[in-house]
């Protein structure tokens, strides 16, 4: 798709979410955080907020 305002950025949707599957997965892998099974085979990261203040680990 490339409507009026992704031709304005000179990208598309298919190439913007290929940008974005690619920086999420180069995060998974470097792991600034230190979590716990992040990699290259772990890495569909979401947006996740709960109720409760509890973290995985």
């Amino acid at each position: 798709i490339r409507d009026a305002y992704m031709r304005e950025k000179g990208i598309d949707y298919f190439e913007n979410s290929r940008r974005a599957l690619h920086s999420q997965r180069n995060y998974a892998m470097a792991n600034p955080g230190g979590w716990r099974g992040y990699d290259g085979d772990l890495w569909g990261l979401t947006a996740s907020d709960g109720p409760l203040d509890a973290t995985l680990e």
